[in-house]
């Protein structure tokens, strides 16, 4: 089991019997139901919020820390698959790296491309990737930091929570929607709405 802090969970959804849990300890445990323990577990993400997702047979993570921290895994091998660069080599040395609190798969359910979702603190940002390819789609900067994050079931929003007490629920790039507030813009998700959290 883990030897501190837990911060996610996550069920395996092609298998009910497996739970994935992430924390301080840097590891990733892999919990079977039937035995009441872990059956294996993966060793590096430094996982400090929601940052943990699970899509077949790959594993997304979000660590804080200053550098690989976006990855994905393989759980069949229980091994590192690649490091999501998160930050442009040549920003090197520039300003403050983003360290993740939060990292999420697009939904099989979703229409359109799969995504890649993650946000963190130290440059307060929220990016986008494509899953295949792991190109960068779009980048948005907060005031604070983001602290979770959710793609909705359809792909068109996204929703981020951040250290500035709100709530941004935003349009997906590309996606159609009826109204006056509906803009996709080409360097990322546009904000429709943000709430005072209560």
């Amino acid at each position: 089991g883990h030897s501190n802090r837990i911060f996610t969970l996550k069920f395996v959804p092609d298998d009910p019997q497996l739970l994935l849990s992430g924390g301080w300890d840097n590891t990733v445990q892999i919990w079977d139901l039937r035995i009441n323990q872990p059956c294996a577990s993966m060793y590096g993400p430094h996982i400090c919020g929601d940052a943990v997702d699970v899509s077949g047979n790959e594993v997304l993570t979000g660590s804080w820390r200053q550098s690989k921290q976006l990855q994905i895994w393989d759980l069949r091998k229980r091994e590192l698959s690649c490091d999501v660069p998160f930050r442009h080599p040549m920003m090197d040395g520039q300003g403050d790296p983003c360290s993740l609190y939060a990292c999420q798969f697009s939904k099989p359910t979703a229409g359109g491309p799969k995504l890649i979702a993650a946000g963190g603190s130290g440059s307060n940002e929220l990016k986008l990737f494509a899953r295949d390819g792991l190109a960068p789609l779009g980048r948005l900067t907060l005031p604070r930091g983001v602290y979770g994050l959710d793609l909705s079931h359809n792909g068109q929003s996204l929703a981020v929570a951040g250290g500035d007490c709100k709530i941004r629920v935003m349009q997906m790039p590309g996606t159609a929607k009826q109204g006056p507030s509906a803009a996709a813009t080409d360097d990322g998700p546009k904000a429709d709405e943000a709430v005072e959290a209560s």
